[in-house]
């Protein structure tokens, strides 16, 4: 019975060291939001400037190339970022892309700024 009762108390110190450790692990993979321009927002935003891609499956992809070219080098709006993806005939679900670009951000590829209360993107080139 001793044993047994030892067993226990240190499985409950196991099971409270996992709980730590992957309630420290969630808060870094926490992914900050913002807020999200609505459907008119979105629709009202100017075309003329959007550059042409050769769109792909995946969002990441279709963004890194958006941002590839000139165009990517202006602080863009998530709305604007929105507008460019339906124009090039992959639109995405706003939230989707907000999670990307704030993952391009984490990993260096773009950078982003507030602009007026909102977040702006935008690609420094390498030199």
């Amino acid at each position: 019975m001793s044993s047994i009762s030892k067993e226990i108390d240190t499985l409950s110190k196991f099971t409270d060291q996992v709980s730590e450790k992957f309630a420290s692990a969630e808060e870094k993979f926490v992914v900050e939001t913002e807020e999200v321009p609505t459907q008119e927002e979105v629709a009202s935003t100017s075309a003329t400037d959007i550059p042409v891609i050769k769109p792909t499956k995946k969002t990441i992809d279709n963004l890194t190339l958006l941002f590839g070219t000139p165009w990517g080098r202006t602080p863009r709006s998530l709305a604007e970022v929105a507008k460019a993806l339906e124009v090039n005939a992959v639109p995405d679900r706003i939230e989707t892309i907000s999670t990307t670009l704030i993952r391009l951000v984490k990993r260096g590829s773009l950078r982003r700024i507030q602009k007026e209360g909102k977040w702006v993107y935008f690609h420094i080139p390498a030199e």
